[in-house]
């Protein structure tokens, strides 16, 4: 394995060690040595190339999530509804007495549980909150 790297990062030395114009330069560079890199080497194990097995992966990956700024967690009372940020939002009723994770993004309020999402909803609608304000 150690063998392997080493021939990987060898294969991208040169680049690191030249002179560019600037950073886009240098990574469409990276970006075309990879590329070729990945249509042909092969896995020693599935000996599926590296540029099919990445395309598999993609399908299995979460989309990209929004950006947030600040993460709590809340306990769903026996009404099914949960605190933050002077509001109460809904949460699926199966999540009664346990523990959901807020991520408060710009838009959306993101529930999540047991790493998935559980339920989205609106943020600050009606009034400005009190914690965003200056």
């Amino acid at each position: 394995m150690a063998r392997a790297v080493r021939t990987a990062r060898s294969g991208f030395a040169d680049l690191f060690v030249s002179s560019w114009p600037d950073m886009p330069a240098q990574q469409a560079a990276l970006d075309e040595r990879t590329t070729g890199w990945h249509a042909t080497c092969r896995s020693p194990i599935t000996d599926s190339l590296s540029s099919d097995t990445w395309q598999q992966e993609q399908a299995l990956l979460p989309t990209r999530q929004e950006l947030f700024n600040c993460v709590v967690v809340r306990r769903v009372s026996r009404d099914y509804l949960v605190r933050f940020d002077g509001r109460r939002y809904t949460v699926p009723i199966v999540w009664i007495g346990r523990g959901v994770k807020f991520r408060g993004a710009a838009q959306h309020l993101v529930l999540l549980a047991e790493g998935y999402e559980i339920a989205r909803h609106t943020r600050r609608t009606g009034r400005v909150s009190r914690h965003w304000t200056r």
